[in-house]
């Protein structure tokens, strides 16, 4: 995703206990979150050269549906509304992100048992792969 070219991305940090979290939409959803634990600055900057090309606006309307989704998740409470996602990832990416998101909490899973999850056995490398390069972690833990 990096230098992804999106005509304009809307971004926005929150500070949940020293967790600096950084998360980016377009108008038409959820496009990624980064997180820190330390202050990297405003979220323009932040995201600048994952977005080149792209105009980069704070806005913290149009990130509404990811701060509650993310404060959701954290605090383990239910999502108050639904988050649309703009994502560019393969199809098989968004097949293990949807099944890493039902994993209840506080268990885990092997990539090899989502493979078999997903009726795909021997595919460990390529689930652990598509979990690496998850651009919206918190929200698909």
């Amino acid at each position: 995703m990096a230098g992804t070219a999106v005509s304009e991305i809307y971004c926005c940090k929150i500070n949940i206990d020293n967790f600096y979290i950084y998360l980016a939409s377009t108008k038409n959803g959820a496009v990624r979150i980064g997180m820190t634990l330390k202050n990297e600055g405003n979220c323009i900057a932040f995201f600048r050269k994952l977005f080149q090309g792209s105009g980069i606006y704070e806005n913290y309307r149009i990130n509404a549906p990811l701060i509650d989704g993310v404060e959701a998740a954290l605090y383990n409470k239910p999502l108050k509304s639904s988050i649309d996602f703009d994502l560019s990832i393969t199809s098989f990416q968004w097949l293990v992100l949807k099944t890493v998101k039902l994993i209840p909490y506080g268990k885990t899973k092997t990539y090899g048992e989502l493979g078999h999850t997903l009726r795909k056995p021997g595919s460990a490398r390529a689930v652990g792969q598509a979990v690496a390069k998850n651009p919206l972690p918190i929200i698909f833990p």
